[in-house]
C-alpha cells in the first residue's frame, strides 16, 4: 500500500508540475510580453501627461509674447504718418535742419517700397555745416516722432578748418497704409 501511494503522488506531482509548467508555457509568458507593452504605454502616456505642464507653460509664455508684439505693432502703426502727413513731416525735417543752422544741398525722397502695412520710403539727405550743428540735426532727427531710422550717415571732413562740413544721410520713413492695404490680421 506505500508503493501504491506513493506512485499517487508521484502521479499528482507530476500533473501539478504539468500544469505549472503549461500555464508558465502558454498564459504566463504570452501575457508577460503583453503586460510589458501595457507598462510602455502607460509609461508613454505618463510622459506625455507630465509634458503637458511645460507645454501649456510654454504656450503662455509665447501668447505673451505675441500680445505684446502686437501691442507694439498696433502702437507703431498709430504713430506712423500717413500719406496725407508725409508732406509735414518733410516740412519738420526740413525745419530741423534750419533750426541747427546748417543747411540743405540735397533733400531726394526715393520711391516708396510698399509692405503688407507700411510703406517704407528712404530720404536721401544733403547738408552742410559745422559738426555740432549736424550733430545736433542728427540728435533732433533720432528724437522726433514719429520715429524715422537713420539707415546711413557719411560726413566729409572738409578740405579746410574754415569750410564748413559735408553730410550724407539715408534715412527711412514707415507710413501706415492700412487703409489701401488687403492684408487680413491673421491673428484675429
Amino acid at each position: 500500500m506505500k508503493s501504491g501511494l506513493k506512485q499517487s503522488h508521484w502521479i499528482i506531482i507530476a500533473l501539478l508540475a504539468a500544469v505549472a509548467v503549461a500555464y508558465a508555457l502558454l498564459i504566463f509568458v504570452p501575457q508577460r510580453a503583453a503586460i510589458a507593452e501595457i507598462r510602455t504605454e502607460l509609461a508613454n502616456k505618463r510622459q506625455y501627461v507630465a509634458q503637458g505642464g511645460v507645454l501649456d507653460a510654454r504656450l503662455k509664455a509665447v501668447q505673451q509674447e505675441l500680445d505684446a508684439t502686437n501691442a507694439y505693432n498696433a502702437k507703431s502703426r498709430a504713430a506712423a504718418p500717413t500719406n496725407k502727413g508725409l508732406s509735414s513731416l518733410f516740412e519738420r525735417i526740413s525745419e530741423l535742419v534750419k533750426s541747427t543752422g546748417a543747411t540743405t544741398t540735397r533733400f531726394d525722397p526715393e520711391p516708396a517700397v510698399p509692405h503688407e502695412k507700411i510703406t517704407q520710403i528712404t530720404l536721401s539727405i544733403g547738408l552742410t555745416g559745422s559738426f555740432p550743428q549736424i550733430l545736433a540735426f542728427l540728435s533732433s532727427l533720432e528724437r522726433l516722432s514719429p520715429r524715422v531710422w537713420v539707415e546711413s550717415v557719411r560726413l566729409d571732413a572738409p578740405p579746410k578748418d574754415s569750410e564748413p562740413m559735408k553730410g550724407e544721410l539715408s534715412v527711412a520713413i514707415f507710413i501706415n497704409n492700412s487703409d489701401d492695404s488687403d492684408y487680413i490680421n491673421r491673428a484675429e
